[in-house]
């Protein structure tokens, strides 16, 4: 598992060039001022469809991501998105799922040993 490490609240932009296939690994940002390089989970909509994708990788403002990784109302589908769509970073489950994991590995001091 990689480490999650969401860089704040509220943190969002929008997209600077089209997400034209469901199968698409990189997402371009307008702005990535806020961003990290580093795992995450992110909402991108375009006000109709919803797509939760994690985050693994930022250069310049180009975003890596993975698609649908999550449900949202009940469907993990991959969309196209058109430019001016919005991403956001969330606290998605499986962010908190992942955030508590890595909580309790002996390395940060709350592992159970015996």
């Amino acid at each position: 598992m990689a480490t999650e490490a969401p860089p704040g609240n509220g943190v969002s932009t929008t997209l600077s060039s089209a997400i034209t296939s469901t199968s698409a690994t990189t997402c371009v940002l307008t702005s990535a001022a806020a961003f990290t390089n580093a795992q995450y989970h992110c909402l991108i909509t375009d006000g109709t469809n919803y797509e939760i994708v994690q985050a693994t990788a930022l250069s310049g403002t180009t975003l890596t991501i993975g698609r649908a990784a999550e449900t949202w109302g009940g469907s993990a589908t991959a969309y196209t998105f058109a430019i001016g769509s919005t991403i956001a970073i969330v606290t998605s489950v499986q962010s908190v799922m992942n955030l508590a994991a890595q909580s309790m590995t002996p390395a940060n001091g709350y592992g159970i040993t015996g």
